[in-house]
Order: C-alpha cells, then sequence, then structure tokens
C-alpha cells in the first residue's frame, strides 16, 4: 500500500484533470502541494510575484484553451487573489482556484485565528462554484466536480478550499481504495451538443428573409474557437458582423463584413445606422453586444431577432426573439450555414446595406479614436501597431493592454489569424494584459507573444518582469508613454526593464526608430524585448 497526503491527492487529481501548470505564490499552508507537484514531472510550479498576477497568469493560461489553476495562501494570499479572478468571472474562463484554510476544527462558524476568514464566502459572488473538502476521500470528487462545472456552458471560475490538517494529514491507501478515489472513466461530457433541427431551419428561414441582417458576435465564439465556422457561415449569406471586445479575434480584420467592434457604435449615429437592420443574428451575447442589441431594438421594435447560445436560459433574456437556438457554437454555425445555403444573391437582399454600414464604420472609428486620446498620440500609436500588424504571422499572439493602445489596436489592426489576439480595451481590470500575456507564453511557448501596452497600465504588475526573466517567457513589449508625464511623473521602463536582466530600449521616435524589420527582428527574440516607447 501506498502512503498518501491530502495534498498527494490534490495534486493526482489535478494530474488526471489535464493541469498542466499551477500559478501560486508559496505559503507555509501549501508546503506538501508544491513537493506533489515537484514529484510530477508533468507539472510545473510557476511563481510569480503577486497573487493578483497568479490569477491572471492562470487566465492567460486559460484563453490558451487549456486547464488552469491558481493556489494562493490562508487569508492575505486569498484577497490578493480574489480581485484578479473576477477578471474570469467576467470573461467567462474557466480557471481553478484552490487555497488553504485553517484547521477544519476551527471552521464555521470561524475561529479567531491568524489570517482566518470565510475564504469560501469571499469567492462565493465570483465563481460558478465554491466548496470546502473537509475530508480526504472527497478531494478527487470535489476537485473532479469542480472542473466539470467550470467546463460547462457558460464556463467560469471555480473554487475549493482544504483545511490544513486535511492537506497535512496521510493515510496508507490500498490499491482498491485508490481505484475508488480515482475510478477509470469519464466524469464530464466532453462533446457538444447539436441544436434542434426545426430551430435551425426556422431561424435560417427569418436570415433568408432579411433585406438588412446583422450579426452582432460575443465572447464564446472566441472561446469555442469557432472564428473559422463563424466565417464560412457570415462568408455563404453575405450578412455584416459587429464583435465585442472579447471577440475582437473571431472576425479577420480584412474582411469585407468586419464592421468592427462594439464600441464603435455605441453613440448616437452609430445606433441609428444599425437601426435599419429588419434581423439581427445574435451570437452567444455578452456584455457588449447585450447592451448594443438593446439599444437597437428599443429604437426599432420591428426587427426579428435571431439568438443563439449554450443554455437555453439565455435565449431571450435580453430581448424578444423570432427564433432561437441552443447548443454548442461550433454545430450551430455549421448547421445554420447548411440550411442557410447561400442567400447571398438572393433578390430580397438591399444592395447598399453593407456598404453604408462601412460608410458609417470610417465615420465612427476616427469619432472612437478622437475619444480615446490626443490626436498626435493616438496616431503615433496607430503608426507602430500598423507595423507590429504587418510583421505578425497567423499564430502570433498579440495582447493589446490600455485604453488607447488597444483602442487604436481594435481600429487600425489587421490580423488574417484567428483567436491570437487578445483586447483589454476597458478599465475593469487595468493592467491585465502583462500577466495575461505570460500566461499564454506558459501555455504555447513555441509561439511569437507581443504585448502591446501603455505606462499606466503596465506598472501595476510591472514587478512580474522577474517572472518574465526566472521561466524564459521571452516577448515583444511595446509600451506607449506620454512625453509629458516622462520623467516628471513615470519611471523610465527601460532602465527598470534592464535591471531585471531583460532587453529593452527608449524609443523617442517611433515612426522613424521602429521599422518593420526592426519589429520582426525582435519578435524572434529568444530573450525577449521591451521597446520604452514616449509619444
Amino acid at each position: 500500500m501506498a502512503t498518501y497526503l491530502g495534498a498527494d491527492l490534490i495534486v493526482e487529481t489535478l494530474v488526471r484533470e489535464g493541469v498542466r501548470h499551477v500559478f501560486t505564490v508559496p505559503g507555509g499552508q501549501m508546503i506538501p502541494i508544491h513537493y506533489a507537484i515537484d514529484d510530477h514531472k508533468s507539472m510545473e510550479l510557476v511563481v510569480p510575484r503577486h497573487e493578483g498576477a497568479a490569477a491572471l497568469m492562470a487566465c492567460g493560461y486559460s484563453m490558451a484553451g487549456l486547464p488552469s489553476c491558481v493556489m494562493a495562501t490562508v487569508g492575505a494570499g486569498i484577497a490578493y487573489e480574489a480581485g484578479s479572478l473576477a477578471f474570469a468571472w467576467r470573461e467567462r474562463l474557466p480557471v481553478l482556484s484552490l487555497a488553504p484554510q485553517v484547521q477544519s476544527y476551527k471552521m464555521k462558524p470561524i475561529q479567531e485565528n491568524l489570517q482566518a476568514c470565510d475564504q469560501d464566502e469571499i469567492f462565493a459572488p465570483i465563481t460558478k462554484f465554491h466548496a470546502i473538502m473537509y475530508h480526504r476521500d472527497r478531494i478527487p470528487d470535489l476537485i473532479r466536480r469542480a472542473v466539470k462545472i467550470a467546463l460547462a456552458p457558460e464556463p467560469g471560475p471555480v473554487h475549493l478550499d482544504t483545511p490544513v490538517d486535511v492537506i497535512f494529514g496521510f493515510k496508507r491507501v490500498s490499491r482498491s481504495k485508490k481505484k475508488r478515489l480515482f475510478p477509470d472513466r469519464r466524469f464530464r461530457f466532453e462533446g457538444s451538443v447539436r441544436p434542434s433541427k426545426e430551430a435551425v431551419r426556422r431561424a435560417a428561414r427569418v436570415l433568408a428573409s432579411s433585406k438588412r441582417p446583422l450579426a452582432l458576435v460575443g465572447r464564446n465564439v472566441e472561446r469555442s474557437r469557432a472564428g473559422e465556422h463563424l466565417m464560412n457561415l457570415l462568408n455563404a449569406t453575405g450578412i455584416p458582423v459587429v464583435v465585442s471586445s472579447a471577440a475582437w479575434s473571431s472576425v479577420p480584420g480584412a474582411s469585407e463584413l468586419n464592421l468592427g467592434h462594439a464600441g464603435l457604435w455605441r453613440n448616437e449615429r452609430g445606433i441609428k445606422a444599425l437601426s435599419r437592420t429588419d434581423a439581427i443574428f445574435l451570437i452567444e451575447a455578452d456584455e457588449e453586444t447585450g447592451r448594443l442589441v438593446r439599444n437597437i431594438v428599443e429604437r426599432d421594435s420591428g426587427a426579428a431577432v435571431v439568438q443563439t447560445a449554450g443554455l437555453a436560459a439565455s435565449v431571450g433574456s435580453l430581448v424578444p426573439v423570432t427564433a432561437g437556438i441552443t447548443g454548442s457554437v461550433i454545430p450551430v454555425l455549421d448547421d445554420l450555414a447548411a440550411a442557410s445555403g447561400s442567400f447571398r444573391e438572393s433578390s430580397h437582399r438591399e444592395r447598399s446595406w453593407v456598404p453604408s454600414l462601412m460608410k458609417e464604420k470610417e465615420v465612427s472609428a476616427k469619432e472612437y479614436l478622437r475619444v480615446i486620446g490626443p490626436a498626435h498620440r493616438v496616431k503615433a500609436c496607430a503608426g507602430v501597431i500598423e507595423k507590429i500588424g504587418a510583421i505578425a504571422g497567423p499564430d502570433t499572439l498579440i495582447v493589446c493592454d490600455g485604453r488607447m493602445a488597444a483602442g487604436t489596436a481594435m481600429t487600425t489592426l489587421k490580423r488574417s489569424g484567428l483567436h491570437n489576439t487578445v483586447m483589454c480595451a476597458d478599465d475593469y481590470a487595468p493592467g491585465a494584459g502583462f500577466p495575461l500575456a505570460l500566461g499564454m507564453k506558459c501555455a504555447m511557448p513555441d509561439r511569437d507573444v507581443i504585448l502591446i501596452t501603455e505606462a499606466d497600465s503596465f506598472k501595476r504588475h510591472s514587478r512580474e518582469l522577474q517572472t518574465m526573466n526566472r521561466y524564459n517567457l521571452d516577448m515583444s513589449i511595446f509600451l506607449f508613454q506620454d512625453k509629458d508625464k516622462k520623467p516628471k511623473e513615470e519611471v523610465d521602463f527601460a532602465s527598470f526593464t534592464k535591471s531585471f536582466g531583460i532587453e529593452a530600449s527608449s524609443i523617442s521616435s517611433p515612426e522613424r526608430e521602429i521599422t518593420e524589420m526592426t519589429a520582426r527582428d525582435t519578435a524572434g527574440s529568444r530573450r525577449g524585448i521591451l521597446f520604452d516607447i514616449t509619444l
């Protein structure tokens, strides 16, 4: 018989669930877990400088399509982690959060103790599932259940607490007991749910009879890696598409049907132009597309609405629908493409519909760029981003962080590849871009990673430059600074980066100093580099 600590059961279950990296800031209560991870050659422990960065790195890892796990120590550690795990909740990322707790006999109601608090209740508002693993025999079952819930539609983070006496407790386990703890069978459905044929036919009829159709696409198309299937449907039907910032990478920037991101149209003129539609095709709605569809329907309640969603409860939850389809994203899009046939040249279609929207897109883009920053800074930023786009291959991972950087990228960056760009354009998680990029690099070390960011965003997690260097997570960082603030208010990031052993360069004339050749050479660097660009 083998002897298993509670920590051994935790790590063995994580391995069986496909977890290969654990992001954590060590604490004494987790020492047996760290040793157990070290015993598994297939697992790696990644130690950033801050618990918040650890959670965001796990989010980036999950964005790459792999199971991710973050651990923080009891009390203060989980308090630091919780704010960043809210990013996973907002972005519907299946991140597994694990934490030790005080001894079982001191919990519920919690006793006065160093660092003690009701951790599971802290995570309750920002997780799909939370539980306490009071007994060692429940560990495999609860971890499997948590992962299952995290991956089920709609995906999202989950949290598990483990008392320290359960983590450190050891017991001899017989072969028969081990088989009961780790049965050789699947515990979650890993296939896809096909939609109802009648629902698909009804939706196809609505879209086929439309004169001015419009598609709105949310983040789950991106999370499901369904961009190719989406474009097959849109190209066959000629439906123009507006994407949320989270789904930006689901549609090629150069597509003739791409109307840009939802932020371009959240103004009176834009909503008025879109409200001319007579059929809205709402695909996996999220916050941005949800607000936009409500604005359109409130202005013109006569438009038909076709909605697709992974959950039946989501269909019709935003606006009344004419036809609803429930099922996994890819089968829904494929079945709709097959049912719709080719009605792009249908006599019902208004031929001026798409060209008129493209003209409005140009006007809206200019107005949007005026709002996100001073004209001279936005223009210089756009010039650098255009050069980055020219050298980035279809497999290059690009993360854009900051209102000006991401906003400019969403209007100027042209990508041929799908699902390789992350936009953090608003302020709900400032500074998330750098740890997200590090997490994506951990998941896909052979891919080139480019981070486009701003000083105010980057400095929030700039200490993770040490993490970048320690784990050889090479990437190219293009950091934009305001010349009116540097050096009076902002640090010299080039010198700061060099202090961590990473190459860096100060750029004062980006239009002259950053060429396509420069960008191409640095993108292939095996050490990583930061460009401190003053605009």
